[in-house]
């Protein structure tokens, strides 16, 4: 698999191919994973399912402990450190349905979406938070819900999740 990093995004980019490596060659295929064992198959999704709903916050609590874990470090293990948290944030995207990207530029203008879509949310209307269906991000940064057969655009500090 390979990812267009547009330019003035080199940085992350090499970010993110770095976690990849750790997990898949680095410390994170040494310690965590059985040999050939699939990363979806692996401690770090597999312990969060057992746990049932909200089982990805285990992933995030770890990657916070290796966040402030970094803090203490030199530069060079800091870093590797940092990759790890990359990893936990990226399982617990898997754990919460990341199967498919969330983000389409083309789609929404270059403006990312809030919720995924179909999510049940509410938005502010004349001072009273009311139920809506959310649709997306339209080409103008506004986002769009539905209420019965009516869209509407609103800004986003006027929907919430529910």
């Amino acid at each position: 698999m390979t990812i267009d990093v547009p330019e003035g995004y080199e940085s992350l980019g090499l970010a993110l191919g770095e976690a990849v490596a750790q997990a898949a060659r680095g410390k994170g295929a040494d310690r965590h994973a059985e040999k050939g064992e699939k990363f979806s198959d692996q401690l770090i999704m597999s312990i969060p399912k057992r746990l049932g709903p909200g089982g990805e916050c285990f992933c995030l609590g770890q990657a916070a402990k290796k966040i402030f874990e970094s803090r203490r470090l030199a530069p060079a293990p800091a870093r590797a450190e940092l990759l790890g948290a990359i990893n936990y944030i990226a399982a617990a995207w898997s754990l919460l349905g990341g199967t498919e990207s969330v983000f389409t530029p083309e789609d929404a203008g270059g403006f990312m979406p809030l919720f995924a879509e179909g999510e049940s949310v509410k938005y502010a209307v004349q001072g009273k938070w009311e139920p809506a269906k959310y649709v997306g991000v339209d080409p103008a940064g506004k986002h769009v819900v539905r209420v019965g057969s009516s869209f509407i655009h609103l800004d986003e500090s006027l929907v919430r999740k529910v």
